[in-house]
């Protein structure tokens, strides 16, 4: 059985490299370890942000998504997903029998400057705290939620990340 897995962050919190460690750990590298940032790079293959692409390069984090899916791979999406409406499309893609986890690193425990000065795509301290204002948080209790069915909703506090990221 194939997996989707949704990992959801503010920026800064560690998303990629979650997701690229667990693909190592969990899936032996053979998962599609794909997020929106992957499409927003400009000819020279630098990341590139324009916000006027911001539907298009998540329209094609969709459709690549959609197709490892299709051909029975395993899958994870790392973006900040700040609502769940936002990760909903990836879901609507899954098959009775493939499985879906979401991780959700919201901060990492981190403060806003933190996450700012952290963050690889220089997202200004102004827009994380916009961010972190509209994030939806999981559901209660934070660790582990089992939501329904092969739905798992995870919030890893901060010692746990800290273990994560050695």
């Amino acid at each position: 059985m194939n997996t989707l897995v949704i990992v959801r962050g503010l920026p800064g919190a560690g998303k990629t490299t979650f997701a690229h460690a667990l693909n190592v750990q969990k899936y032996g590298g053979k998962a599609l370890v794909v997020a929106a940032d992957d499409f927003m790079v400009n000819d020279e293959g630098e990341y590139d942000y324009d916000r006027e692409r911001l539907s298009h390069v998540h329209s094609r984090c969709q459709i690549a998504a959609g197709e490892a899916l299709a051909e029975r791979r395993d899958v994870i999406v790392h973006n900040t997903f700040t609502r769940p409406s936002e990760f909903n499309p990836y879901l609507k893609m899954v098959k009775p029998t493939q499985k879906v986890l979401i991780f959700d690193l919201f901060d990492a425990g981190l403060t806003d400057e933190q996450l700012t000065a952290r963050n690889v795509h220089d997202v200004p301290l102004a827009s994380v705290t916009k961010m972190r204002a509209r994030y939806s948080p999981p559901p209660q209790p934070q660790i582990p939620v089992h939501v329904e069915g092969d739905y798992a909703y995870w919030q890893f506090p901060e010692a746990d990340w800290l273990i994560l990221k050695e």
